[in-house]
């Protein structure tokens, strides 16, 4: 950790004037969400489903509301998630994947964005809750190997997608769209900050961070 660090001037993306450095910090989510959202095929009339409402699946939310789905779901561990979750848009909460696909059965939709990772059974859960040949894209990161339902992949011609944070080349990279992103949704976003620390609190801070409850 330090204050100020070499960086070459293709990784460099200055905040927007009303963007603090406090809530830049959530340029980074944000180009994550919009690599996941790219991937899914989020568009306008998208109905998805994002399992996880950690910080990078409530950004995957705002995300894919800001790219036109008409239906966003969302699972959530924890009451303060399922909270900023509503307050964000979803179209409904549900505590984890096996309630959303019971509440969905017979309406599976079109693109899952998995956030969780870890030991999850959540690449299950995805293939379950989307439609033939829709698209379920893995931003969680995994631990270990972990097994896959071959035979509803098979069946229903999924698409699974790995996604790894951001980067895609083109005329704007996609941190650069986030930094545009973080202007225009900074209101709603504002309060996924909830702390903040000088930085000789540093390693409070990332225990902070690491609590979930």
């Amino acid at each position: 950790m330090a204050e100020a660090m070499l960086a070459p001037a293709t990784s460099v993306y200055p905040l927007p004037d009303r963007v603090s450095p406090e809530d830049g910090s959530l340029a980074e989510p944000v180009a994550v969400a919009v690599h996941g959202v790219s991937e899914a095929g989020i568009r306008l009339g998208t109905r998805a489903v994002i399992l996880g409402a950690g910080t990078v699946g409530l950004v995957n939310l705002l995300v894919a509301r800001r790219a036109g789905a008409t239906e966003v779901y969302i699972t959530a561990r924890h009451p303060f998630q399922a909270e900023m979750a509503r307050a964000l848009g979803a179209t409904a909460v549900f505590p984890d994947g096996q309630t959303a696909r019971r509440e969905l059965k017979g309406l599976p939709v079109d693109a899952v964005i998995e956030t969780v990772g870890g030991s999850a059974p959540t690449i299950d859960e995805g293939i379950a809750l989307v439609r033939n040949r829709g698209t379920v894209v893995m931003l969680g990161a995994f631990g270990s190997e972990v097994s896959l339902p071959a035979t509803p992949l098979l069946l229903k011609e999924v698409r699974l997608v790995g996604a790894v944070c951001y980067g895609r080349p083109g005329p704007r990279t996609e941190f650069g769209l986030a930094t545009d992103l973080l202007d225009e949704l900074i209101e709603p976003l504002q309060p996924l900050v909830t702390h903040t620390f000088p930085l000789d609190r540093a390693p409070e801070a990332f225990h902070t961070a690491d609590d979930k409850s």
